[in-house]
């Protein structure tokens, strides 16, 4: 069986899988395979992990600013 592709934002796990393959994919250099890769990774991960990535985005963008 060939695997189901996510189409109009729909996801076998649902909604916010949806949304975190759509905003991965949305990086620059990030196809939709990458993308549901980099999601399957947090998905397994530990809690700690992808909260320590999601508190490193944030910081980031609450601390650094372009000229």
């Amino acid at each position: 069986m060939p695997p189901r592709r996510i189409e109009d934002g729909h996801h076998p796990f649902g909604p916010a899988v949806a949304r975190l393959i759509g905003q991965f994919a949305s990086l620059p250099g990030i196809g939709r395979k990458t993308a549901e890769r980099l999601s399957h990774h947090i998905l397994t991960c530990r809690e700690e992990e992808a909260l320590a990535l999601a508190d490193a985005i944030r910081e980031v963008k609450a601390t650094i600013h372009q000229c």
